[in-house]
């Protein structure tokens, strides 16, 4: 069964031993999502998984199935949960765990007493030295947050990751460069910038992307969609992260926007004329 449950990923996972129906269930207001099952194969094969979604499409649910998986099929584990905020991370992600850990308990009483939730670790109670999973605040002047997590099987999940600064990432790679090291990385795409964008385009062959359009999820409610369209417009940056789970178009902060930058490169230019050069001298030179 573990065995299954390992080539099955965390959505089979979820199905067999957290009873969630296999598909989306309108009536019950649960279920597996298709993006669910897209990512759960790409987490498989890859072993490196980046999903830029809209809001409320349920990416919490997806990441504490993928723990609660992790843990129960991989012995021993290490796992580094971190997100942005403390806000994020205990009453987001952690509260999720919370809940699943108590259904796991109640689907297969057997593999869920094998479990300890805390506010800021989650531990197999009979090794809680050898398999366990951290909850660490990712901050800047704290980029270590997700070293020394060396083990036969490592497992690095980051909620809201675009939000996260590079030295975190940097920090984790020694957590990452073993065989066994696995990566799941999951945020509304709130800048084109930071190492979660660059999975999603410069080191995207190395890693399992995905996209998820809130407008093609059945739990995320149409008039709340709706709301956001009237009050941003559906041409908006707002619009483009919060609901289509796609980047913005440019930065809030530039003087000339990336996609200006980047059809520039792509035009076909007449040179002729003398060289003339401009310099634009960063900060206050």
């Amino acid at each position: 069964q573990i065995m299954r449950w390992r080539d099955g990923g965390p959505a089979l996972f979820a199905v067999e031993a957290l009873g969630v129906p296999h598909d989306w269930n309108p009536s019950k207001g649960e279920g597996i999502l298709p993006w669910q099952w897209k990512a759960s194969a790409l987490l498989v094969e890859k072993r490196r998984l980046s999903v830029r979604s809209g809001k409320g499409v349920g990416k919490s649910a997806f990441l504490a199935w993928s723990i609660l998986w992790f843990q129960s099929c991989f012995f021993p584990c290490k796992i580094g949960c971190t997100a942005p905020t403390a806000t994020q991370m205990s009453d987001v992600l952690w509260a999720e765990l919370a809940l699943w850990h108590r259904r796991l308990k109640q689907c297969v009483p057997a593999l869920g007493d094998k479990f300890n939730w805390k506010s800021d670790a989650f531990e197999m109670t009979e090794a809680p030295k050898e398999s366990f999973a951290v909850a660490r605040t990712a901050r800047p002047e704290k980029p270590e947050a997700l070293q020394g997590l060396h083990s036969k099987y490592t497992l690095v999940v980051a909620d809201e990751a675009s939000g996260i600064e590079d030295p975190i990432f940097e920090s984790a790679r020694g957590a990452l460069s073993s065989e066994n090291a696995w990566v799941i990385l999951a945020s509304n795409p709130t800048r084109r910038s930071g190492f979660f964008f660059s999975t999603h385009h410069e080191i995207r062959e190395k890693w399992g992307t995905l996209q998820v359009n809130a407008e093609e999820v059945p739990l995320v409610s149409k008039d709340s969609i709706e709301e956001i369209a009237f009050q941003y417009g559906r041409d908006s940056n707002y619009f483009r992260i919060a609901v289509q789970g796609d980047f913005p178009t440019a930065e809030d902060d530039v003087v000339i926007p990336i996609e200006l930058c980047e059809a520039a490169t792509a035009r076909e230019v007449d040179i002729y004329g003398p060289w003339q050069w401009g310099l634009d001298v960063a900060r206050f030179g």
